[in-house]
């Protein structure tokens, strides 16, 4: 572990530098967290960064920003999640489990970062403080990762017949791999697709191990599962997928305890749940998605009184029924 200074613990050091690397990398993860940041550190403070250092001569700097990359680790009712970084460990220590008469959860927040010179070693990396505010970062881990090459994913994902469409920067935006051509095969090399926004597996049946596979594509705004076999169950691995805006369930197996996961996608804008045996009970689950716009209900048990209940907490969502 590293400890960086802050204003509230000034025998930490600024920074530490020339931490050894030797290796080229595709992506690193920064495992870390902070203390002393809530209350008081805003949303948006730059807290420091990791400077890497390559092999010839060249830096690139990682900002550390607060809100953005972590939070707190202490969460004294801050739930909030950081919008760049996933919470990867929460648990509890000698000191928070019983902190002032309460449990205080702990959290550490994982911030994965592409390497823009992939095929540049690393010689070292930087872990800096700016030391301009109360908290103080800390870091547990820098872990290197090595992804395929995107062409290789893209003409892997073209040989078994998918329609992949690349945008004006060269990037994959969009994959279609519906009517039974989601597989092992075709689900694998998805991750290694960094920009992709939109996913069709309309027609499939995914067996356990590809559901798991879907579950690791990050990023993705718009999916499509009508006529696949979701269930409650699957509907729990997407509950990560906090970039997701568009959500197509037609014809599936989704039922009211389905729902519960869904509330969770808090980005959601477009839910699809028509031809499904949603009932009013469950529904009512759907009022914390404040973002949502359009929500299709046609041919469910949802009934015109649940509709307009549902519509008095979501005044803004055109809902088909």
């Amino acid at each position: 572990m590293i400890q960086l200074a802050g204003k509230r613990a000034p025998e930490w050091p600024d920074s530490v530098e020339g931490i050894p690397v030797g290796k080229k990398a595709t992506h690193i993860h920064f495992l870390h967290g902070t203390g002393w940041g809530s209350p008081g550190v805003a949303d948006g403070t730059v807290l420091g960064h990791y400077k890497v250092h390559y092999e010839d001569d060249t830096s690139k700097q990682v900002p550390i920003v607060y809100g953005e990359d972590l939070r707190d680790w202490w969460q004294l009712g801050d739930t909030s999640k950081a919008s760049r970084a996933e919470i990867a460990w929460t648990g509890v220590n000698d000191a928070s489990k019983d902190f002032r008469g309460q449990r205080v959860e702990l959290r550490l927040f994982v911030r994965s970062w592409e390497n823009p010179k992939h095929d540049v070693k690393i010689d070292s990396i930087d872990f800096v403080s700016l030391n301009n505010t109360v908290s103080s970062p800390f870091n547990i881990a820098m872990t290197l990762e090595n992804r395929p090459d995107e062409k290789e994913a893209i003409m892997s994902l073209r040989q078994h017949k998918a329609f992949v469409e690349i945008g004006d920067d060269g990037h994959a935006f969009s994959v279609t791999l519906s009517t039974r051509r989601a597989n092992h095969e075709t689900l694998s090399p998805l991750s290694n697709l960094s920009h992709l926004q939109r996913l069709d597996l309309s027609n499939n049946h995914l067996d356990d191990d590809e559901w798991q596979l879907l579950a690791r594509v990050a990023g993705v705004q718009s999916l499509s599962l009508n006529r696949t076999n979701t269930t409650n169950a699957t509907l729990a691995t997407l509950t990560e997928w906090s970039s997701l805006e568009r959500l197509w369930l037609y014809d599936t197996d989704v039922t009211d305890a389905g729902l519960e996961h869904l509330s969770k996608l808090s980005a959601l804008k477009e839910l699809d749940l028509s031809q499904t045996a949603v009932s009013d009970a469950g529904i009512e689950k759907l009022a914390s998605l404040e973002h949502l716009e359009k929500l299709d209900l046609r041919q469910t048990k949802v009934t015109r009184r649940g509709v307009e209940r549902l519509k008095q907490k979501l005044s803004m969502c055109q809902i088909k029924h």
